[in-house]
């Protein structure tokens, strides 16, 4: 194989030139065809849009369960939690609220400032008495809903030691002494949720005394029936409760109190409080749009009325639009869950098509605006399809390469974004290339861009100017970076400079991304500006929000009468009340023992095994005791009033960090497992076998997700790394092309991942999703500058410039709208926006640094040879004169001009 002047070229060159030339080929006459029935190619995209928008139009759900989103499909907790649902029921909810401020209770008080405090809490306790919410037929009231157990409300607080009774309170000489003669009493009963961490918080670090010298937080915490249940395996919330819990805080946060500040944490209010953010933000995404149309139509006008590209603004954003509607259809009839995340796609599609509008408008504008529209077409897309191609497939293998994860939000997410991007893809190369056919005509008979049915006088001139318009004259941005950059990277110190501040910039960032912890909790869901809030810097005190996870024991193989089961659960409960993850359990098996031991002491040994003749009436007995009662729903009776399972509640120590959650998590089901006594035969449920004994708590879902999302992630980038470099080397046909590229797309990464740590964003899966978008937006950067770069012809560095003045102020158009599009959301107040605005912004400022700035400079030094221009091969001169008469009309399009207009 010979190039034109006579040189041997390698096989990898040749292949670049068939490719290359291929593309560009079947462009040409796709163009030409385009040309002939414009219309024909409008009306088909509009038409399959339309068709597949019928979907829309038909009930679909919107996935809001998060364990459907965010946890591994194949975790064991699914099958736990089949179980315990269908067992024992929800768990009821935890809710708090508090009264902080100064010492509020102290030995160094008056009896009568201490007596105050108590006052003032037992005012929001008797407000929340007062509250009641009709939903349907339910009337929800406090009294309605925490009656949990058998023997009445599960309530804590400082206040249950003086009966909930203001004259009781007043009539004590001494509160202090009160409180602490109680804190004594019920820890010798067994009863943590009387400790005194509970009910006042950390106030002494280390201080495991029961006395109490002064507290500044006065805590009341209560356990909520929860209704919520599932159908067909969806989870459908209480309303009914969440109502009452949203309108109870704002009337509790209203009492007038004479002493601290009330804050109030309801599970329900901060559910509600999310939600509201997540709407509020979401209205932001239109002027997102807004901003992005006004951006590109100003980049794309000219001083020129007839010579002006800004309509091809609002049509390429019409093709996006189109793209969203068919990637959101078709993935609705392919059974894929739609959802919050999924929303993310729509940004990035919006970003993607103008960016390849962009890109084919560059080309337009540098063919002679007197050739014939038909020839400009084609011109613009045997340049522009090319790049446009390599983008979008690249972009497509990057996304589909993410769809290997058991995560399902990152996975329906891919699976969306490939489908987007195939049709954005295609509608760009159609409808908006048939849509610039008829620009060009319009053009050409010199019509006005923006008022094309009125034809203009002087179609040379400048808008409201007599002077001649410039068809050459470049913009700010052409100017920048076409003339400007080139100049000042590219000069010898210039590329020192770059090279030397871009090994920084990885080095640091690699460094900064070991340091990036894994961690969510749901309050991060609660906006900044709720009230909320206020509750949740008073739950630094007890050491964040409290996270509870349970033993569950099943159908033990000798009876919980038996000696050898009851050693078991002796041994079991020492494990769980010596550990250091776990503070407080509520444990019906020590409960009932120290019951036995006050009530008979005649049926129980020292080493506190009951009698096996007198365990069941004893229990009985019991569970109607008020301590007995308040765990009686963690015992499960068979048929013949035996027990089948048992509940052991317990609260991690630690709640402030995820790794102290999932350490807690994994300790617990490593001391359950450690009792196979305690087990029996196994449950088989719809998602597989239940073995017992097991730890469960709804939250293990999501432990196991954020344990598995950082490992999921950076192979899903490691796939995409490796599938986007297979088809850059398809496509672009030269390895060192490709190995750059795959350094830019590397570098991006890690600066992505590193830079999250210096912006305080954390890892999980709604930053990893995030990640994902950042090999697709990376990647289109870098392969357009570098397939400009192969296309060019000089020394390097004169083709790193060439490329920067063909394609530099495209890439950066496309990139800065798609920034534009986000940045209302930097006034967001949910979590899901604040961090993707966050790590978007990161992406999109990478890429353009990489791509424009990095990536220049390492082509001009160690950049391939370029696509060789006309080839010679064993098989003859066709494929040369197949080259030389792609399209009649075109004589030879480097000659400018000598086709124009008739």
């Amino acid at each position: 194989m010979k190039s034109h002047n006579g040189d041997e070229l390698d096989c990898l060159s040749y292949i670049s030139y068939k490719i290359e030339h291929s593309i560009s080929q079947f462009y040409v006459w796709l163009a030409g065809k385009i040309a002939e029935h414009p219309i024909i190619f409008i009306l088909i995209p509009i038409l399959i849009t339309a068709l597949l928008s019928s979907r829309l139009f038909f009930p679909y759900k919107t996935e809001l369960d998060g364990e459907d989103l965010y946890t591994p499909q194949d975790s064991i907790a699914f099958q736990q939690r089949i179980f315990v649902e269908e067992t024992f029921g929800f768990d009821d909810v935890a809710n708090l609220f508090f009264l902080d401020g100064g010492s509020l209770l102290s030995t160094q008080n008056t009896n009568t400032e201490n007596q105050q405090a108590l006052l003032s809490l037992l005012a929001v306790y008797e407000t929340m008495l007062t509250v009641n919410v009709v939903v349907g037929d339910e009337t929800v009231t406090y009294a309605s809903r925490c009656n949990t157990t058998a023997t009445g409300c599960q309530q804590a607080s400082v206040l249950n030691f003086f009966e909930f009774n203001a004259t009781t309170i007043l009539n004590d000489n001494n509160v202090m002494n009160t409180i602490n003669t109680a804190l004594a009493i019920t820890q010798a009963q067994g009863l943590p949720q009387f400790s005194k961490h509970v009910l006042f918080g950390d106030i002494i670090p280390n201080d495991n005394s029961t006395t109490l010298l002064s507290a500044n937080v006065l805590a009341f915490q209560f356990l909520f029936l929860n209704r919520d249940r599932r159908v067909n395996g969806d989870l459908q919330l209480d309303t009914a409760r969440t109502k009452w819990e949203v309108e109870a805080s704002k009337m509790m946060r209203d009492v007038s109190v004479s002493v601290g500040r009330v804050s109030v944490y309801f599970q329900g209010e901060v559910l509600d409080a999310s939600e509201g953010a997540i709407s509020t933000d979401t209205a932001l995404l239109s002027v997102g749009y807004i901003l992005l149309i006004a951006y590109a139509t100003v980049v794309m006008t000219r001083r020129s009325g007839v010579h002006s590209n800004g309509t091809m603004a609002t049509v390429s954003f019409i093709a996006v639009g189109m793209s969203i509607v068919c990637m959101w259809s078709l993935g609705l009839i392919f059974g894929l869950d739609f959802s919050l995340v999924v929303q993310a796609s729509f940004f990035l599609l919006a970003g993607l098509g103008i960016d390849d509008t962009f890109v084919i408008m560059a080309a337009y504008r540098e063919s002679n605006f007197k050739l014939r529209p038909k020839i400009r077409i084609q011109r613009a897309l045997s340049i522009a399809g090319v790049s446009i191609t390599l983008t979008s497939l690249t972009d497509a293998v990057a996304f589909g390469a993410g769809t290997f994860t058991s995560l399902p939000a990152i996975q329906s997410f891919c699976i969306f974004t490939l489908i987007g991007v195939l049709f954005d893809f295609m509608f760009q190369v159609t409808f908006v290339s048939a849509v610039l056919y008829l620009h060009a005509v319009r053009e050409r008979d010199g019509r006005y861009d923006l008022l094309p049915c009125i034809k203009s006088s002087s179609p040379d001139k400048q808008s409201c100017s007599n002077q001649e318009f410039d068809h050459d004259s470049q913009g700010i941005a052409e100017k920048i970076f076409g003339v400007y950059l080139p100049k000042l990277i590219l000069h010898p110190a210039g590329k020192v400079i770059v090279l030397v501040l871009a090994a920084g910039l990885a080095g640091s960032s690699i460094y900064a991304a070991t340091l990036v912890p894994s961690e969510f909790s749901i309050t991060f869901l609660v906006p900044s500006d709720s009230p909320v809030q206020d509750a949740l810097d008073v739950l630094d005190h007890f050491g964040g929000h409290p996270v509870f996870s349970s033993v569950y024991t099943g159908p033990s193989q000798y009876g919980y009468d038996n000696v050898t089961t009851q050693e078991e659960m002796i041994v079991l409960s020492m494990e769980l009340l010596g550990s250091p993850y776990f503070s407080t359990c509520d444990n019906w098996w020590t409960v009932f023992q120290a019951y036995v031991q006050a009530s008979s002491p005649g049926n129980i040994t020292m080493d506190g095994i009951i009698n096996e003749d007198a365990f069941y009436p004893l229990l009985d007995v019991f569970f109607l005791s008020e301590n007995g009662g308040k765990v009686s729903n963690f015992v499960v009776f068979n048929g013949t009033q035996l027990i089948q399972y048992s509940q052991i509640q317990c609260q991690f120590a630690e709640t402030g960090k995820l790794g102290a959650k999932i350490n807690s998590m994994l300790e617990i089901r490593s001391i359950a497992s450690s009792h196979p006594l305690l087990g029996g035969p196994t449950i088989t449920t719809a998602r597989g076998e239940v073995e017992f004994p097991f730890a469960y708590n709804f939250a293990h879902l999501f432990f196991d997700g954020l344990v598995v999302v950082k490992e999921e992630t950076l192979r899903n980038v490691l796939i995409a790394f490796v599938a986007v470099g297979v088809m850059s080397t398809l496509l672009l046909a030269n390895l060192r092309a490709v190995f750059v590229v795959a350094m830019m797309l590397a570098l991006v990464d890690a600066n992505v991942l590193g830079f999250m740590y210096y912006t305080g964003v954390d890892f999980d899966t709604v930053s990893a999703i995030n990640l994902v978008i950042a090999v697709g937006l990376a990647i289109d950067s870098s392969v357009h500058i570098a397939h400009a770069f192969l296309v060019s012809h000089g020394t390097k560095t004169e083709r790193a410039a060439k490329a920067l003045k063909k394609l530099g102020s495209s890439v950066f158009h496309g990139n800065f709208s798609t920034f534009l599009a986000i940045l209302p959301l930097v006034i967001a107040k949910s979590f899901i926006f604040q961090v993707f605005f966050k790590v978007l912004s990161l992406i999109l400022f990478f890429a353009i640094l990489h791509g424009l700035v990095v990536l220049p400079v390492i082509l001009s030094l160690v950049g391939p040879d370029p696509y060789p221009e006309k080839i010679l091969d064993d098989y003859g001169e066709q494929d040369q004169e197949q080259g030389e008469t792609l399209e009649t009309e075109m004589v030879d399009l480097d000659y400018m001009g000598e086709e124009t207009y008739v």
